[in-house]
């Protein structure tokens, strides 16, 4: 067993360190700007790199290159795996605030902006191949039919129905109607036929405005639960990381027809004991 440790961190806007990422013989970590690659046994640092990682990093290995989705600088930046060295990096400052990173085949997919704006590349040389606005993702997103929830906020059933967490639309979201902040209170999402998800992605709280988010309560800790019995638990950190946006990847795919999400732990609201969710997107 080895340990590493950073001296001095204070906490910022962002995340001061991103998830840790193991690959191949080798663990990823990002901190405060530098990416590091330790052997996974040893602990031996093998590179650093501080010229191309920006702040709010996401790390995804992908056929033996590392992609680095940030924040703050690129958007998208591909690495050597073995040395740190820069492959290619995409330089448009009006792709900013990278937020979510996926593969399909020959492309890297990346989210950013303010607006659910998506652009693929070409693994190899980062050419770009699409873009696209409002979230909707091609090939890769799971598409749902029907949602249910065990309460809505009172009288409001059209405002704030389970459907809302299914319809790609940031003005609108599910509010919890039970009393307090919904604990254990659910929402349950469908479709006709199974399919294989491999990442989640929960808007949590209400995104409608930065008011009506600070003003209701969002999601601290949750069960996932998959039609064929498997569940996850999960749980936000705010000390690591925002909480607006939830990501969640799966070690392995889990068949299903269904999700149901169940409140464990909330996230208080400087007004309304209301528990809100955005969206939920999933994707093979």
């Amino acid at each position: 067993a080895w340990a590493y440790s950073w001296q001095n961190i204070r906490p910022t806007e962002l995340n001061v360190a991103s998830e840790t990422v193991t690959y191949d013989g080798k663990v990823y970590k990002e901190v405060r700007g530098t990416l590091y690659c330790f052997d996974v046994k040893s602990g031996k640092t093998y590179w650093e790199n501080s010229n191309d990682v920006g702040g709010g990093t996401f790390i995804y290995p992908y056929r033996d290159r590392i992609y680095i989705n940030s924040y703050y600088g690129n958007v998208l930046t591909c690495l050597d795996k073995d040395s740190g060295a820069k492959i290619w990096a995409i330089e448009d400052k009006d792709m900013y605030w990278g937020h979510i990173i996926f593969s399909h085949n020959d492309e890297i997919i990346v989210g950013y902006g303010e607006n659910d704006n998506f652009v693929s590349v070409h693994y190899q040389d980062g050419r770009i191949l699409d873009k696209w606005r409002d979230g909707r993702i091609p090939d890769n997103n799971i598409g749902w039919a029907r949602a249910s929830s065990s309460s809505v906020l009172e009288g409001n059933h059209n405002r704030y129905g389970a459907m809302n967490v299914i319809d790609n639309n940031s003005q609108t979201a599910w509010s919890e109607g039970a009393k307090g902040y919904g604990i254990n209170e659910w929402i349950q999402i469908e479709r006709d036929g199974y399919e294989d998800v491999r990442r989640i992605v929960i808007a949590n709280g209400y995104h409608k405005s930065k008011e009506i988010y600070d003003n209701n309560g969002r999601l601290k800790s949750f069960r996932l639960d998959f039609s064929q019995g498997q569940y996850i638990n999960c749980e936000v950190d705010e000390s690591k990381t925002k909480s607006e946006h939830i990501y969640i990847t799966l070690d392995r795919p889990i068949s299903t027809d269904s999700i149901r999400l169940t409140i464990l732990d909330v996230f208080k609201g400087n007004k309304y004991e209301d528990t809100c969710i955005t969206d939920i997107f999933t994707y093979k």
